[in-house]
């Protein structure tokens, strides 16, 4: 199979979103994958769950995009976060510091220092 893995993602929310409507277990395993180190899993697990647009859902890949190097993808769904209403107040704050990681992140690995 010569897909690309963007091809491939494609195909597999195109089918995942066919088959269900409930996503908590898909989100549980999420959660699970980031509090056990497995970023890469959680980042791709949580690219199929970024439409359902949730709070949980897209702090949680957020959290995996730091962590696999997509600082900007993280910045950017942080961004979502706090400026779409979906933010609770009481998280506000840790999500505008795990922004800020991102942007130290993305700033050094551009050689742009303060």
């Amino acid at each position: 199979m010569n897909k690309s893995y963007d091809e491939m993602m494609k195909l597999t929310q195109e089918e995942f979103y066919k088959i269900t409507t409930d996503f908590n277990p898909t989100y549980n395993l999420l959660k699970l994958c980031r509090s056990n180190g497995y970023y890469y899993m959680g980042y791709f697990i949580g690219s199929i769950l970024k439409k359902t647009n949730a709070f949980a859902h897209l702090d949680e890949l957020a959290i995996c995009a730091y962590f696999v190097g997509e600082y900007q993808e993280s910045i950017d769904i942080c961004n979502y976060i706090l400026y779409t209403n979906l933010c609770p107040e009481t998280e506000r704050l840790r999500i505008e510091q795990n922004r800020k990681f991102s942007e130290d992140r993305l700033r050094a690995e551009h050689g742009i220092y303060d």
